[in-house]
């Protein structure tokens, strides 16, 4: 007769037990979540330590995606990198462009090294403003030591950092019994105090044009375009550092009085206590800020970009201040002609060559270009720009192309730097950039109509012998687009577009370069659900199909 062991079957149901609850948590946690998505308990893979972080994969399962987590005090996510906070667990979800979750991780962290120490606490500070600033460890203050690496930008006095003047500061806390052990952050101190009195009386340029030489023309014009002109200084950051990663030019467009009761409003009164001004700059100047500034007269301002436009170089940003600016004026860039004289305004080189003005005319009114808006290496939007030669340095970016009058005609965008080619710049006319800032001011980006078909030029194909193999062409078709690709379930597609058609014509319009069908679609307001027709020439055959947007 086998003799059973209680003690032995003690430990085996102790260890059924356990395992059962550890089966009915993993379930009941997987069944909550609403994506039903289950969670990666691999502990190799998703165990750190504090202060450690790791590279994280862009593409999951074939599908781009981004990260969050659930727990930010524990780990936090900056683009595709995961770093760990604090001890604890985090869920770190990775989903695709539309919100949905691919998969999720669960993040362990563990250990309590003070080599892992950290400054927390904003990276940007006020002149004048005092921030007392904490540590991700419990460590008695009389073992620390504060150290400020330039005290004519900021000091620090047991964690409490005032903001002295503009520019950027290292603070620096370590360990009194072990200067190896420490921590660092880098704070951008910035001059945008407006509490009290304004600044300055304001005053508009009102200086009257000398027209008997060109020299009393142009003096005047660039002292009145000087005041409406700021530079824009981009900066980013990974985790605690702090960069000035890039610089620009922004053009004042609209100024609003802000009262003491903290009402706005156009007008000036004698309860104003400082305006809000909000500039026109190029969105390739401030797409992928972390935070922005604006400069002038050695002063440096915060201020925050409101929204870009998904396909013209444009963005809004937004700023205040008891310095009073002028708003510029603007011409009519539909009657600029080739041969006018310009001016263009800017900050070449940033805030070493602040206020640059160069000379030049009008090489081409209304220029088309074809764009890369979304960094494929695919151009996907034909921009239309006035081309000229006035010189346009790095920096000047989103600075001002000034008429005669002085009145801006459009915003500088880019300019084309070869060995072969001298000043040949180009700005987005400023009714063009006007329409856009209406919504941009309010937050809202431009949607733009799209076929959602790829088409290949005919008059390219006739070029190349190589691609009128690939894209045979019917007999007597010399202009217009073949259609090479359709998207299921794009408009095109849902208008019986294929493979092998060529375009020729958009609401009764003949249509020979990409441009001209962008200036068309640019008409067509999405959702309204009217009808146009596009007739393509379908094996030789016409016919009319009917698109809806």
């Amino acid at each position: 007769m086998e003799v059973i062991n209680k003690s032995k079957v003690k430990t085996i149901v102790r260890k059924i037990v356990i395992l059962i609850i550890l089966v009915c948590s993993s379930f009941l946690i997987s069944c909550s979540d609403n994506n039903q998505i289950a969670i990666d308990y691999s502990e190799k893979v998703n165990e750190l330590e504090v202060g450690e972080f790791f590279s994280l994969s862009k593409i999951l399962s074939g599908t781009n995606v981004y990260y969050e987590t659930t727990n930010t005090n524990v780990i936090v996510v900056e683009g595709y990198y995961c770093k760990a906070m604090a001890e604890g667990e985090a869920i770190l979800i990775a989903k695709d462009i539309f919100g949905n979750t691919i998969k999720k991780y669960l993040v362990r962290v563990i250990g309590d090294d003070l080599n892992d120490l950290e400054i927390i606490g904003s990276e940007r500070l006020e002149v004048g403003e005092s921030t007392t600033y904490a540590l991700s460890k419990n460590i008695n203050s009389e073992n620390l030591m504060w150290e400020s690496n330039n005290p004519n930008i900021a000091v620090v006095e047991n964690g409490k950092v005032t903001g002295i003047s503009s520019g950027i500061v290292t603070i620096k806390v370590s360990l009194i019994n072990n200067s190896n052990i420490y921590a660092t952050k880098q704070i951008l101190v910035t001059n945008s105090t407006y509490n009290g009195y304004l600044n300055n009386q304001y005053q508009d340029f009102t200086e009257v044009v000398d027209l008997s030489s060109l020299e009393g023309i142009l003096e005047p014009i660039i002292k009145k375009s000087k005041t409406f002109t700021i530079g824009v200084n981009v900066y980013t950051k990974n985790f605690s550092e702090v960069r000035l990663s890039s610089t620009g030019t922004a053009v004042i467009y609209k100024r609003n009085a802000v009262s003491v009761d903290g009402s706005i409003s156009s007008d000036i009164t004698d309860d104003t206590i400082y305006y809000q001004y909000y500039a026109i700059t190029a969105k390739s100047v401030v797409n992928n800020a972390s935070f922005v500034t604006i400069y002038y007269n050695n002063s440096e301002i915060n201020a925050e970009v409101i929204a870009v436009d998904s396909k013209v170089d444009i963005g809004v940003i937004r700023f205040t201040s008891k310095d009073y600016f002028s708003v510029a004026t603007f011409g009519d860039s539909d009657a600029l002609k080739t041969g006018e004289f310009v001016v263009a305004l800017g900050n070449s080189y940033g805030s070493e060559y602040p206020n640059s003005a160069s000379l030049g005319i009008v090489s081409y009114d209304s220029r088309y270009v074809a764009t890369d808006t979304d960094n494929d290496s695919v151009n996907d939007w034909d921009a239309l720009y006035i081309q000229h030669d006035a010189a346009v340095g790095e920096g000047s970016s989103g600075g001002a192309l000034v008429n005669m009058k002085g009145e801006v005609i459009g915003i500088n965008s880019l300019m084309i730097s070869d060995e072969k080619i001298d000043n040949m710049a180009f700005a987005i006319p400023i009714n063009l950039v006007m329409e856009l800032v209406e919504l941009l001011e309010q937050g809202i980006v431009p949607t733009r109509p799209l076929l959602l078909i790829s088409v290949v030029s005919v008059k390219d194909i006739l070029k190349n012998d190589y691609l009128l193999e690939y894209y045979p062409l019917p007999e007597g078709v010399k202009s217009g687009f073949y259609v090479a690709e359709v998207t299921e379930g794009g408009v095109g597609s849902a208008a019986g577009m294929q493979v092998g058609d060529i375009i020729i014509e958009f609401d009764g319009q003949k249509i020979s370069y990409t441009y001209e069908l962008r200036m068309m679609l640019n008409e067509v307001i999405i959702g309204s659900n009217e009808e146009h027709l596009i007739v393509v020439n379908r094996n030789g055959t016409l016919i009319t199909l009917k698109v809806v947007f």
